[in-house]
């Protein structure tokens, strides 16, 4: 599978998983499909601990 193959890089690999999931509620909501497979897939806990930088207003203005 290719979130598997993606391990090395877990929010990258994260990214399909909660894409196809999301397009999943939207067929499910439009009867294309019955449920979403996607749910079942565990996303992969990343040791990352950057986050991304909030501005503070005063950067802003």
């Amino acid at each position: 599978m290719m979130h598997n193959k993606m391990a090395d890089r877990p929010e990258s690999a994260d990214g399909r998983p909660k894409v196809l999931r999301q397009v999943n509620v939207v067929a499910i909501q439009v009867e294309l499909v019955a449920s979403n497979p996607a749910v079942d897939v565990e996303l992969i806990k990343s040791d990352n601990l950057e986050t991304f930088y909030s501005c503070t207003l005063d950067e802003v203005e």
